[in-house]
């Protein structure tokens, strides 16, 4: 005798397949039917994708031109840009960066993507950074804007001193301000431990600090000596819920870092070495 539990299975797929088979050939692929409709939305796709793809390409342009000098006078890096080129694994990067960009509009998205292939194409293939940049590429896919802004954050408050070297000799008032722009620009709307899992999931940080770090607060009063914790407490309320609540116990790994400081180099408009202790704006 059928088990019930297989017994309701067997009814349940009967009923499936006998509505799908109700289904005329012609309600689904004639004119005005199911996969024509789909297949319109596949060409209407298509051609965003198109157009997503070219404002890629503009950025990467501008890119290469923007960081061209760093090729100027060394006829050896040259030659290895030239060879990168021609690397299955350089290829493979654009590849992904392309496919990347062609699901989204995103300017900002765009830029970023532009910034790791020019990281991969400008140095050694088998340095550290051209690793992380092939992996961020590959991370960027993986992370909704507030996951790229939360590893910005992460990044900014662990080096404030060096993101705004100003604010070591400011005024109080001035850093408040600095900060309260800056927070404007890198904070996103939301976010929850959900969002700390997914870049976990994207090795874009780990969880080392169990039981979490100094509070955000306490850290950036360190970086600037005229602010007070009580000075901070009303401006960085926000910031502070995000960090306490989720941010707090992450670590960056060498991909989530990187990825921020591209991040924070793009949205704050200042220039940022690899390692993040040098900011220039």
């Amino acid at each position: 005798m059928t088990p019930p539990e297989e017994q309701v299975l067997a009814w349940a797929a009967q009923a499936v397949f006998g509505a799908l088979a109700s289904k005329t050939w012609d309600n689904l692929v004639g004119r005005g039917g199911l996969l024509g409709q789909w297949l319109d939305k596949v060409k209407t796709g298509r051609a965003a994708g198109l157009q997503n793809t070219g404002d890629f390409g503009d950025c990467l342009a501008a890119q290469f031109q923007r960081r061209a000098p760093e090729l100027e006078g060394d006829p050896e890096a040259a030659a290895r840009v030239a060879a990168a080129m021609e690397d299955p694994d350089v290829l493979a990067v654009l590849y992904d960066a392309i496919n990347s960009a062609a699901r989204t509009d995103s300017r900002e998205r765009h830029e970023l993507l532009a910034r790791l292939v020019a990281d991969r194409l400008l140095v050694d293939g088998e340095s550290p950074l051209a690793l992380n940049a092939s992996m961020a590429c590959e991370a960027v896919r993986r992370l909704a804007p507030r996951h790229l802004r939360l590893l910005a954050v992460i990044v900014y408050v662990e080096k404030w001193r060096s993101v705004r070297p100003s604010v070591e000799h400011a005024e109080a008032a001035e850093a408040l301000a600095t900060l309260a722009a800056d927070m404007e620009l890198l904070l996103p709307d939301g976010a929850d431990r959900y969002d700390r899992m997914q870049m976990e999931a994207a090795s874009c940080v780990t969880g080392l600090y169990s039981r979490g770090r100094s509070s955000c607060t306490k850290m950036l009063a360190k970086a600037c000596p005229s602010l007070t914790k009580d000075r901070l407490t009303h401006i960085a309320q926000t910031l502070s819920e995000i960090w306490n609540n989720m941010l707090s116990p992450c670590v960056l790994t060498t991909v989530g870092e990187l990825l921020g400081i591209r991040v924070v180099e793009q949205l704050l408009g200042v220039t940022v070495s690899l390692d993040g202790s040098h900011w220039e704006e």
